[in-house]
């Protein structure tokens, strides 16, 4: 059904979405640590102020980034959740009518078979009352040729 398929669709999508969302949680991850590493080396040596404010703009520039893009992930997710729940309310509603649809051919069916019925009982009596009056017709024959035939000895 056309219903199924845009739910695997949906469904497809999310996944995606939810994927990526995953890799990009993983990067983030990477760069913090290989941040942390640095910052552990360089604390070894003699820290640079305008180093440290340039690493911590970068972490918050990246985390600013990361909730922007969970934020839309979580969007697209009740995008994704919502067309889902209209994909199944339009499927719930198809079925629906194909139940009526079946129950109306149902119906007519019967309606059919018993007007078939009807006209075949009909076409008997028919076919009944065109034999009587066809023996009737030819009593009426045969009676008359033996009056002529009796008038004429």
């Amino acid at each position: 059904m056309q219903s199924d398929a845009a739910v695997d669709d949906v469904r497809a999508n999310a996944l995606a979405q939810i994927d990526m969302l995953h890799e990009g949680i993983l990067a983030y991850h990477k760069q913090f640590l290989q941040g942390q590493a640095a910052k552990e080396v360089e604390d070894g040596r003699p820290k640079d102020a305008s180093k440290q404010d340039d690493a911590n703009q970068e972490n918050v520039k990246l985390v600013h980034e990361l909730r922007e893009s969970l934020q839309q992930a979580l969007r697209r997710k009740e995008e994704l959740t919502t067309e889902m729940a209209a994909s199944r309310l339009q499927e719930v509603q198809w079925k629906r009518q194909i139940d009526q649809l079946k129950h109306h051919q149902t119906m007519l069916t019967s309606q059919l078979q018993h007007q078939q019925a009807t006209h075949d009982a009909q076409r008997k009596q028919l076919q009944m009352k065109d034999t009587l009056l066809t023996n009737y017709r030819s009593s009426i024959r045969t009676l008359e040729n033996k009056l002529i035939s009796n008038a004429k000895r």
